[in-house]
């Protein structure tokens, strides 16, 4: 068996926006993993919908394929939520934690949130009129926009019931059960996942370590590439 880092992407990213990223892992002699979560990329939807269980279960799996040994697992956003769930597991041979702007603290019903809904609803009647309705997809795209939500916008299918099983499960209890190193990197600037959600995770998480980026928004790992893999070079080297 060998060891590895391997990484899982956010909700609808790209493969290809992760190989600076992959490559400063690898310049230092890490072996780094990049597989497409299923649904994305190249990898089939599930055919009904999952919740974070079923990729958890899924990336041990690719794990068990690749037969790594003391693995490092870097999860960013969505892809967060997932190595959550397999740290809070005890997964065999997992030796580090890495969370990047990671999701899995379910915002609270705020009034944001609330008139969102409440513009959604008066929305499907308003614009099912005429002329109106030659407007509807614009609508609809500018409201999710606003309310950063464009990622249950552009799902299709089974991904959009399997987005909305995904985000109404809150990670806390998962997060006091991780018992081993885990570092957070946040991004100061991020609109997608606040930093005080990264903030309580290194409070509910006991061996953990929070470092943030000033300047830096949701989109860390891929436009400061090279500072936030020597941080975690730095963190495996020591952990390895």
């Amino acid at each position: 068996m060998k060891s590895g880092i391997v990484i899982l992407h956010g909700w609808g990213s790209r493969i290809e926006k992760w190989l600076p990223f992959k490559k400063e892992l690898e310049r230092v002699g890490f072996e780094a993993f990049l597989p497409h979560l299923p649904g994305f990329g190249q990898r089939v939807a599930p055919q009904k919908p999952w919740g974070i269980n079923d990729y958890a279960y899924w990336v041990q799996d690719y794990i068990k394929e690749n037969s790594l040994k003391n693995y490092f697992l870097v999860g960013h956003s969505f892809g967060g939520r997932i190595a959550i769930k397999i740290a809070s597991q005890n997964a065999t041979n997992l030796t580090g934690l890495i969370l990047m702007d990671s999701a899995g603290i379910r915002p609270r019903k705020t009034l944001k949130r609330l008139a969102f809904w409440l513009l959604a609803k008066i929305g499907k009647i308003f614009f099912f009129l005429p002329p109106f309705c030659f407007f509807k997809n614009w609508a609809k795209w500018v409201l999710y926009k606003l309310a950063r939500e464009k990622d249950y916008y552009q799902a299709k299918g089974v991904m959009k019931k399997t987005f909305k099983k995904v985000v109404s499960e809150d990670l806390r209890a998962d997060l006091r059960k991780i018992g081993i190193p885990t570092l957070i990197l946040w991004g100061e600037k991020d609109k997608m996942t606040n930093l005080a959600d990264g903030i309580l995770m290194n409070n509910l998480i006991k061996d953990s370590t929070l470092i943030t980026f000033p300047g830096a928004g949701h989109d860390l790992p891929l436009k400061f590439s090279k500072k936030a893999a020597a941080e975690i070079i730095n963190f495996c080297q020591k952990h390895q």
